[in-house]
């Protein structure tokens, strides 16, 4: 499909972010079964449940503007995973584990943090002001997400 509008390039985004968030929820329960540490198997926690938020306002934006998510595959979180995946045959300490899964999160945080506000921008460009809304609660609990993922990285 080319894509050749502003509102073509947002549905592809969106479908983006929906498979990415999808696939974040599914690699969550898997880490948390990983780490020793009660507090950051919480967060984890914590941040499986938010992400399922997500993935419903990602959809009530689909609604709301009457489309169809693309079938398009968001490579960030499977490349994420795949780092993981290495990153286990390298070290056997559940230590460095608990650490570099945070160091990953955060970055991920980042990366949705970033994704949300052009998404965000393009709602806005597009009038599609509901999705500014349901993205915009997206992204505070991005943010939310990586001032957590920072505090418990910093006690760990």
């Amino acid at each position: 499909m080319a894509i050749e509008s502003m509102a073509e390039l947002f549905v592809y985004e969106l479908s983006v972010a929906l498979d990415a968030e999808r696939q974040i929820s599914r690699i969550l329960p898997l880490l948390s079964d990983t780490i020793e540490s009660e507090q950051v198997r919480q967060q984890l926690k914590n941040h499986e449940t938010v992400t399922i938020q997500q993935i419903h306002n990602i959809e009530e934006c689909f609604r709301a503007i009457d489309a169809k998510p693309d079938n398009v595959a968001g490579e960030v979180p499977r490349a994420i995973k795949r780092e993981l995946h290495a990153f286990m045959e390298h070290s056997q300490s559940k230590t460095m584990l608990t650490v570099f899964i945070l160091d990953t999160m955060a970055s991920l945080e980042q990366f949705e943090i970033t994704s949300y506000q052009s998404l965000i921008r393009k709602a806005r460009q597009l009038g599609h002001e509901k999705c500014v809304d349901l993205l915009g609660k997206n992204l505070e609990q991005e943010m939310t997400m990586a001032e957590r993922i920072q505090d418990v990285a910093q006690s760990n």
